[in-house]
């Protein structure tokens, strides 16, 4: 069982640095979904990070999709912002799927990882 410690750690790390998401999907069998969402944790990669993406659509026209993936590395922005590039596809729902694509919301890093 985790200690109140690791807890208190791991919610600090967690409210550290993830991203927000929120946008339309592709348009397919006559509709899109929403995807509202905020991203994993960082994941340190040589030189950059990256962030897992995961979650549900909307519920449109009788059903909803899931999407599960990472973000591309930093893009970085003035004064301290960076962003990261999202381009992944739905699970396949009622005899089709959608295309995420976009960036999710900048942020700027105030304090190092835990």
């Amino acid at each position: 069982m985790a200690s109140t410690q690791d807890l208190r750690k791991f919610n600090e790390g967690f409210h550290l640095h993830v991203h927000a998401h929120a946008g339309t999907t592709s348009m397919d069998f006559g509709h899109v979904h929403e995807h509202p969402g905020v991203t994993g944790v960082r994941i340190d990669s040589p030189g950059s990070h990256y962030h897992r993406i995961w979650g549900a659509t909307t519920y449109v026209d009788g059903h909803f999709h899931t999407y599960d993936g990472f973000t591309g590395p930093a893009i970085l922005h003035p004064e301290g912002y960076h962003t990261h590039e999202v381009n992944l596809n739905t699970s396949f729902n009622d005899r089709h799927s959608h295309r995420i694509s976009g960036y999710v919301e900048p942020i700027r890093e105030e304090r190092q990882p835990v």
